[in-house]
């Protein structure tokens, strides 16, 4: 009987921790993990310590680093865009809306892929 009850509890919180896993919501902090363009990779090192903050009422703040040459001069903060998120066709589904542009925002856990155009793509990872 105790087997059965300890395979219950681990079932039980393995079964959670999924759940948990799909259920992140899209405010919170999140760190760019790469730009690509066409499938190929666009960014350098300086590219990744963008980030976005978006916050519970669903706006938020792109920051945005760059240098010139990441192995020679050191990165700064080059600018920040105010944006909104609405609700798209789906639980996972955003519109990333940045001066009255609207891009497709799409949250996977705790993943989040902005695409602007028809070949640029932005990769964020929850912190």
């Amino acid at each position: 009987m105790k087997k059965l009850l300890y395979l219950f509890l681990a079932l039980s919180f393995a079964c959670s921790s999924d759940d948990d896993a799909s259920n992140t919501s899209i405010d919170g902090n999140w760190q760019l993990t790469s730009i690509k363009e066409n499938g190929q990779s666009i960014h350098d090192s300086c590219d990744l310590e963008s980030y976005m903050v978006i916050d519970v009422d669903n706006s938020g703040t792109y920051f945005q680093y760059y240098s010139d040459d990441p192995a020679t001069e050191p990165c700064g903060l080059d600018a920040t865009y105010n944006f909104s998120v609405s609700a798209g066709s789906s639980s996972s589904n955003y519109n990333w809306i940045l001066d009255g542009v609207s891009s497709p925002l799409v949250l996977n856990g705790n993943t989040l892929q902005l695409t602007f155009g028809s070949d640029e793509v932005l990769e964020f990872v929850k912190n």
